[in-house]
């Protein structure tokens, strides 16, 4: 699946990884394992859109979480 800026926004959940509607451990459990990968992209837990999974793209997700 290709991941548009629609689909992001559609989901009205910033951190919301898997587009399951919630931020919840299913996503930061996607992040944690891509943490450090420099290829990476909203689907692999990049929240900040500079493809690499870093304590940026935790900290969105930790700031979102439960939403």
């Amino acid at each position: 699946m290709n991941t548009t800026i629609d689909d992001i926004f559609m989901t009205g959940a910033l951190g919301d990884v898997n587009f399951d509607g919630r931020v919840d451990f299913a996503d930061f459990s996607v992040l944690q394992n891509h943490y450090g990968s420099v290829s990476g992209g909203w689907q692999q837990g990049d929240l900040n859109g500079d493809h690499q999974i870093t304590f940026e793209d935790f900290a969105i997700l930790q700031n979102h979480y439960g939403s």
